[in-house]
């Protein structure tokens, strides 16, 4: 009976140390020990919005980003539809707006590029107006302005319902970040960037609509997660199968081993040498 008790416990014991083992090369410890790699996106289609959350509702709109111009990436490999961001970093008259953007709506960039990633505009208020905490009428007024002053803008966002824009402006005096209605400003819009667009692929092979009119591939940039990321890798599928089999063999033979029936020749001598007595 000892020697079946300390077979079991053997037995869970080496369940529990291969149980651990396989968690430990599963994707959460995985994607717990990736470090986040930043890099660089640029915009390259109009209507591209700064979202507060990965959810990308129309609700959670922050601002519409400026066509041609940059915005930092917190981890490129970030897993979903979205990309973690940061809009104006590098600009001390801003104050810096962490979101999300929509990986296809922006493309990673490797090339070379100068400053300024993200423009500075300024936006001048045409009469008395209030700065509100959300883009909607009915968001409670933080600030009132009166006409001339000069604001830092952030961009332009449509609210949907109300067919308003509204400007996203940072006050100079109490350095706080708001919403103004946009037909109430006057904001200057920046330029391009300079830096030259990427040009379209030529098409040598004239289709439908006629010999290279192939458009330029601005999808969403790369969308591959970089190594060690949240999946398993090749050579962690065949440790966590010969882990499998490392338990699974043992322990058909310990209960082979355990509940295999007795002899039967032993038996008879037993009960022969009880009958002769």
């Amino acid at each position: 009976m000892r020697k079946k008790l300390t077979i079991v416990w053997a037995l869970s014991m080496l369940t529990l140390t291969v149980q651990f083992s396989i968690i430990n090369i599963q994707a959460p410890a995985g994607r717990s020990a990736r470090a986040a790699t930043a890099g660089i996106a640029r915009v390259l289609n109009d209507g591209v919005l700064l979202y507060r959350s990965a959810s990308g509702s129309s609700a959670s709109a922050v601002v519409e980003l400026t066509k041609t111009y940059y915005i930092k990436v917190t981890d490129t490999g970030y897993p979903g539809e979205f990309y973690p961001v940061e809009y104006q970093a590098d600009n001390s008259n801003y104050i810096p707006i962490f979101g999300f953007v929509k990986k296809s709506e922006v493309t990673l960039w490797t090339a070379a590029y100068t400053q300024p990633l993200n423009p500075e505009f300024t936006a001048t208020t045409t009469g008395s107006i209030g700065l509100r905490e959300d883009p909607n009428a009915s968001s409670p007024i933080k600030e009132v302005f009166f006409s001339g002053v000069t604001l830092y803008c952030y961009g332009v966002v449509r609210n949907a319902e109300e067919g308003n824009y509204y400007a996203l402006v940072k006050t100079n005096i109490s350095g706080r970040i708001g919403y103004v209605y946009a037909d109430s400003m006057t904001i200057n819009f920046p330029s391009a960037h300079t830096d030259p667009l990427p040009k379209p692929p030529v098409n040598d092979e004239p289709g439908e609509d006629g010999p290279g009119d192939n458009p330029p591939d601005n999808s969403g940039g790369d969308n591959t997660p970089p190594a060690g990321g949240g999946c398993l890798s090749f050579t962690d599928d065949y440790l966590q199968i010969i882990l499998i089999i490392a338990i699974c063999v043992p322990a058909l033979l310990i209960v082979f081993l355990l509940f295999r029936p007795a002899e039967r020749g032993r038996g008879r001598r037993f009960r022969n040498y009880y009958e002769d007595e």
